[in-house]
């Protein structure tokens, strides 16, 4: 069998063999169209056809396909010719409008080619995306029969959306993740480390102790390029860019052992590295960290290494409190077994001291003597209980308690031997409170001796208490002490209400934050307010509510900040 070699043959057998689509276009209704609106004056073609959209879709509808080969009946699901030739109407979509409109100045324009991206559809409605070629005609005939080729590229477009997709949400894990996240460049760190290896250096930590300017060029070496919200709001960043770059805004010399710790890891090939940094924000606040990563397996994965930074640095806040406490617990231990033994001492002093006294072996003048002294044991015994108290956690031992001897037995004693004067203006009457008496004792003690410490040449002091009710109709006790010396200076204010710290160190009690402590102990609420150094006197009083047995603990609360102004202070024990 011969073939018929003809041209005519042979162009029809190329164009329906052919691995790309084929079509054989008629533009030369839209040529005439073109030529028409150039007569008419238009010069800029693109900017009319933006003008009027319209004139694009009736430009579309004058192409009239003649032909299309069998790769264009398989790219567009058509099962034969004619299902495909007259209108692009079948398989265009909205989105090719701009296209066709490229294609439309391209030809005007006389330019020699024309290729675009172009989304279309097949027969049965399914997006398709393709490249198209065409070749511009020089003379007004070639429009008749224009050859444009399409390629199907719908697979890659695929690829390129979902690429795209995956990065969104990407994008949107970092920025939203509640951990600090860095993108860092560490290639050069790896070279660098990897040089280290090739020179034959084997134990990389020793290496890093001996040069620090190795481990400095390895910081430099790091590139950040990009970070999320949350690594903004941990670092005090007002924006990414004041942390892209480098690496030595938020390190600091203490950075460095960490840092050394991770150029171990990386050095060692290890999968993952975890090591902790203490850092700085950006406006110097110091804070500990944990790092971590996951290491690439490839040399190109360190170009994109994802780095997590975890806030330690209230979490060892909470380290070191419980440390502190555990010492405190300790500490009360050892106090309770103190006070055991010396509680069995005075025990001992004061059964003597007491068969004396009932033997009446002792002058009258020694039996004020030995109730004197039988009183200071009582004392240090109230001492002994606050250890004991202190032991178990600082709750206090409460029962049902007359203020009225104890003030005043409390203050004589604090005075006794001194040259200040105790005036007492106690009621009969007054109502009984439910309170712990050694620590009660120990407040008005350390309140008396501070107020003589403060009168050094004599004077008197004041006690005052009265029954209360406020304004719910609750009842109180009001005691108030009240001396005449030279008061506390302005630079010993705030530490005068700190339980742990006396105003005056040299002096030999504590006054306010004594009564700090006893109010925290107690549950109490404490309003201390001393009054200034130039003031002409100073006093501190006492509203107590616990009028009976209390049916239920309550919190204490934290006292607040003393005041400069005012002379007075006030306790509200609550029910």
């Amino acid at each position: 069998m011969q073939h018929n070699s003809s041209p005519e043959s042979r162009y029809r057998f190329i164009f329906e063999s052919a691995n790309v689509g084929l079509w054989e276009e008629d533009y030369s209704q839209v040529k005439r169209a073109l030529d028409e609106l150039q007569r008419q004056g238009v010069r800029d073609l693109r900017a009319h056809l933006l003008a009027h959209p319209e004139q694009v879709r009736e430009l579309m509808g004058l192409v009239r396909i003649l032909d299309v080969n069998e790769e264009t009946l398989k790219m567009h699901g058509a099962r034969s010719k004619d299902e495909l030739l007259g209108s692009l109407a079948r398989i265009a979509v909205p989105e090719a409008g701009p296209v066709f409109l490229e294609a439309l100045v391209a030809i005007a324009e006389g330019h020699n080619h024309f290729e675009a991206e172009v989304p279309g559809k097949t027969l049965q409605g399914e997006r398709i995306d393709t490249i198209i070629r065409l070749t511009v005609p020089r003379d007004t005939e070639g429009f008749r029969n224009l050859i444009v080729s399409t390629v199907d590229i719908s697979a890659r477009k695929a690829m390129e959306r979902a690429l795209r997709q995956s990065e969104e949400r990407y994008r949107a894990i970092f920025e939203g993740a509640k951990v600090s996240l860095w993108e860092e460049d560490v290639s050069g760190l790896k070279a660098a480390l990897n040089g280290l290896t090739a020179q034959g250096v084997g134990a990389i930590r020793p290496y890093l102790d001996a040069h620090p300017e190795f481990v400095a060029s390895c910081l430099e070496r790091i590139r950040i390029l990009g970070v999320n919200r949350e690594t903004l709001r941990l670092y005090e960043a007002e924006s990414e860019s004041e942390l892209l770059g480098s690496l030595s805004g938020v390190f600091t010399p203490e950075s460095v052992e960490g840092f050394k710790g991770l150029l171990v890891a990386v050095a060692e090939g290890r999968s993952f590295i975890e090591e902790e940094i203490k850092a700085r924000t950006l406006r110097g606040r110091p804070i500990d960290t944990l790092l971590s990563a996951a290491m690439p397996d490839t040399e190109e994965g360190f170009k994109h290494l994802i780095v997590s930074i975890v806030d330690l640095t209230e979490h060892r806040r909470l380290e070191r409190e419980m440390q502190k406490a555990q010492k405190l617990e300790s500490l009360g231990v050892l106090a309770g077994g103190i006070a055991h033994d010396f509680n069995n001492i005075l025990t001992a002093i004061l059964g003597n001291v007491s068969l004396l006294a009932a033997a009446g072996l002792a002058a009258p003048e020694a039996g004020r003597m030995l109730e004197d002294l039988r009183k200071a044991v009582l004392r240090a015994q109230g001492l002994t209980q606050q250890l004991l108290t202190f032991s178990r956690g600082g709750e206090p031992v409460r029962r049902r308690l007359r203020l009225k001897g104890l003030v005043a037995d409390t203050v004589a004693f604090a005075l006794s031997g001194s040259n200040v004067v105790a005036r007492f203006e106690i009621p009969e009457g007054l109502w009984a409170v439910d309170a712990d008496e050694g620590q009660l004792a120990q407040v008005f003690h350390n309140l008396t001796v501070n107020a003589k410490q403060a009168m050094p040449g004599g004077g008197s002091l004041t006690v005052r208490a009265a029954n209360h009710r406020d304004r719910d109709g609750r009842r109180f006790l009001k005691i108030a002490l009240q001396d005449h010396g030279v008061g506390i200076p302005e630079r010993h204010l705030i530490a005068s209400s700190t339980p742990t710290s006396p105003p005056n160190r040299k002096a030999a009690a504590w006054g306010s934050p004594w009564c700090t402590r006893w109010c925290s102990v107690t549950g109490a609420l404490s309003r201390w307010s001393p009054r200034r150094a130039k003031a002409a006197s100073s006093a501190c009083s006492c509203r107590s509510a616990r009028l009976g047995r209390s049916r239920s603990r309550k919190t204490p609360r934290s006292p607040p900040c003393p005041r400069a102004r005012g002379a007075s202070s006030s306790w509200t024990t609550r029910r």
